[in-house]
């Protein structure tokens, strides 16, 4: 017998899978995962480790098809940005509060709980939120010794994030009684 067998997805889809069991057993597989949930970690390793090598190996393949079809390779890009816009916006901060050396850290559900608690609303305006207008305000600057934690953030209209810039909250309040 085989080592690897393919097996077809327990899901019904019509997908089939490569089994990694020794022993050829069959299992419920669900596109990769066994049916006890995410499976162990030493499948998921593996299953890295071999993603990892198959790209390793062809990546001159696939610059070369992205250089010939830049434009399907934008959209699909495109596409996922607007499917996953809070999950590119962390990993984006998370990168430059890496190479700033910042302090803190906070996940995508911790993010949307603060949004939540304030009811989808600007804090300084009170203007209402969606996916596509609310952006992440730091109350404490970084530039002035803030955190990345989630008690340092708050969620703001695009216009309220950029008047208040490096300033701290009450200098930003100051300057709104004043203009107003």
């Amino acid at each position: 017998m085989n080592k690897h067998s393919l097996i077809e997805c327990a899901c019904g889809c019509g997908k089939k899978l490569i089994s990694t069991d020794k022993r050829n057993r069959p299992r419920n597989f669900i596109h990769g995962h066994n049916g006890r949930g995410m499976g162990n970690g030493r499948d998921l390793n593996r299953a890295r480790i071999r993603a990892n090598i198959w790209y390793y190996e062809h990546q001159q393949q696939l610059a070369a098809k992205r250089k010939a079809n830049p434009e399907i390779y934008r959209e699909r890009n495109r596409a996922y940005y607007c499917r996953n816009r809070h999950k590119e916006i962390l990993r984006k901060t998370l990168r430059h509060s890496r190479r700033l050396g910042i302090s803190g850290y906070h996940t995508e559900n911790q993010w949307l709980a603060k949004i939540t608690y304030y009811g989808w609303r600007c804090v300084y305006c009170k203007e209402q939120l969606d996916n596509k207008t609310v952006t992440k305000d730091h109350v404490i600057p970084l530039s002035k010794g803030g955190t990345d934690w989630p008690a340092n953030l708050a969620p703001t209209c695009l216009t309220c994030n950029i008047k208040k810039g490096a300033k701290s909250v009450e200098e930003y309040l100051a300057y709104l009684r004043r203009v107003s």
